[in-house]
């Protein structure tokens, strides 16, 4: 990930063709540089699959989940509408916040941002759906850096 408060995805040179209905959420986990500094990349790679594993319950077996950058996952959904994607969004973030991880005798409650994009039938491909998913997660970063206290 580049910074924390920059988008985190570049546009490549060619985008899939557009299918009726996908979805993008990008889950960005907020323990993850904390947890590298304490314990180390070991730790943040079991802590990914502890999460990876809770997200894909979630998910259905057409669904993809992939871990980018250092600190956050994508899931790609095909056949997911705008109409269904706040609910997936919040089962999501309700599913990474339920959980406590114990690293060498230290407790950790993962909390989480994220970002979510659907299209339909718009002509627009995979990496324009990626974008405003990233977008939509770059908002969310800065309306709770607004929300903290003075």
């Amino acid at each position: 990930m580049s910074t924390a408060n920059a988008p985190m995805w570049a546009p490549r040179q060619q985008a899939r063709r557009p299918s009726d209905g996908e979805a993008v959420v990008i889950i960005d986990i907020d323990q993850f540089a904390a947890i590298r500094q304490r314990h180390g990349d070991t730790a943040v790679d079991q802590v990914s699959l502890a999460v990876a594993e809770q997200l894909r319950h979630l998910l259905r077996p057409q669904d993809r989940l992939a871990l980018v950058g250092n600190e956050a996952f994508m899931a790609v959904m095909p056949g997911v509408d705008s109409d269904a994607l706040a609910d997936i969004q919040s089962r999501l973030m309700c599913a990474v916040e339920s959980m406590r991880i114990a690293l060498s005798g230290a407790h950790w409650q993962l909390s989480c941002l994220t970002g979510g994009a659907a299209r339909g039938s718009q002509r627009i491909g995979l990496d324009g759906v990626v974008r405003a998913a990233d977008n939509a997660l770059y908002d969310a970063r800065r309306r709770r850096g607004a929300r903290s206290p003075v």
